[in-house]
């Protein structure tokens, strides 16, 4: 029993690890908002690529995934040491959305990623007894209100007059769904 709890704690330790790494990427949007579109694009395609190599590393090199999970902390779920971890997903996507959404926008969807993703995880470890699939809905729940949150932050107390109440509200509802 006692090692069933230690696993347990392990676990728990490793989820909180990803948790502040992936709130750690409201950097991203606040880097985003203070620099010039193309020096960000520079920037980040240099970091990102770097991060695909080291990725790709990680998969075929156990010294490499050693190195990388003594620096982390074992950050990795088991199901990403045959696929790329979720930064590199994450990286593809950041990059997709600011280049090819308007800035706000992008500056909007990549916060509410970085905050609510954590949020529904949160609330859905803590409180999630109705599943849907592998989730919860009182974890698609805190995601959405959350994002409710940050669209309203955004909208009346940075007046982002450019970016549409219930615009938002709804692609923040299809992004709740996918979450799911």
């Amino acid at each position: 029993m006692e090692k069933i709890s230690k696993g347990l704690r392990l676990l728990e330790q490793r989820e909180v690890k990803r948790k502040v790494i992936h709130v750690s990427s409201l950097l991203i949007p606040i880097i985003f908002s203070y620099v010039s579109f193309t020096s960000f694009i520079l920037l980040f395609c240099i970091i990102y690529g770097i991060w695909v190599f080291i990725d790709l590393q990680r998969r075929v090199k156990p010294h490499v995934q050693a190195m990388l999970d003594r620096l982390l902390g074992g950050v990795f779920r088991p199901e990403e040491a045959r696929s790329f971890s979720g930064a590199t997903h994450m990286g593809l996507g950041v990059l997709i959305t600011c280049v090819f959404f308007e800035h706000s926008t992008a500056v909007m969807a990549l916060t509410i990623l970085a905050v609510c993703d954590s949020v529904a995880s949160i609330v859905g470890e803590r409180y999630g007894h109705i599943k849907v699939a592998d989730k919860s809905l009182e974890g698609a729940a805190g995601f959405f209100l959350s994002g409710l949150l940050l669209i309203c932050f955004f909208v009346w107390i940075f007046g982002y007059k450019e970016i549409f109440l219930w615009e938002n509200i709804i692609a923040l509802a299809f992004a709740t769904l996918a979450e799911l």
